[in-house]
């Protein structure tokens, strides 16, 4: 959420994002914000109310200017607000639905992962080797996703709910972060 100091209440529309993801998207972490969720927290506890909140993101807001506020872990009753500052420079692109291509530097000439969400599924490897990593997550598009970067005579499919890659010599069963010579 981006804020300013004529919209400070909009730190509670901020939505969830990992800071990794965040500083490949080009933003710098700040510091971060510990408050409560609940509307029931007292002033002398660790958790910010939210009056305390917004005083404190206020006086951010007047030593950095406009900063960007995601939420980077959540509780029952808490919630951790990250706080960053845009620098401008990225070194992800866009390609699908959460999908990003991840680049060695800002200058988005060499590839150097493929990111779902906050997992690169793929990451390449020196020596025309890949790193698959599903994060925990078989669903049909992260399968979808990870296909599309195997070489053309590979495949990955699911059976029996095994994942597994038919390549040129045969059948692997997919292990998370296992890595594969092209």
């Amino acid at each position: 959420m981006r804020i300013n100091t004529s919209n400070l209440e909009d730190v509670f529309k901020s939505t969830k994002a990992n800071v990794e993801t965040m500083e490949l998207k080009g933003y710098e972490y700040i510091q971060n914000l510990f408050a409560d969720s609940s509307g029931l927290g007292q002033p002398d506890e660790a958790s910010l109310t939210p009056s305390q909140l917004i005083k404190e993101l206020g006086d951010i807001v007047k030593e950095h200017g406009t900063v960007h506020t995601f939420i980077s872990g959540q509780g029952h009753f808490q919630v951790n607000i990250g706080v960053y500052k845009s620098l401008g420079t990225r070194r992800t692109r866009v390609i699908a639905n959460n999908t990003l291509k991840v680049f060695k530097t800002t200058k988005c000439k060499e590839l150097e992962a493929i990111r779902l969400h906050d997992t690169n599924i793929v990451t390449f490897l020196k020596g025309n080797k890949i790193r698959l990593d599903n994060g925990g997550w078989q669903t049909p598009t992260t399968k979808k996703r990870m296909q599309d970067w195997l070489p053309k005579n590979w495949l990955l499919y699911q059976k029996n709910w095994s994942w597994l890659i038919d390549t040129p010599t045969g059948t692997i069963k997919y292990k998370n972060n296992m890595e594969i010579e092209l």
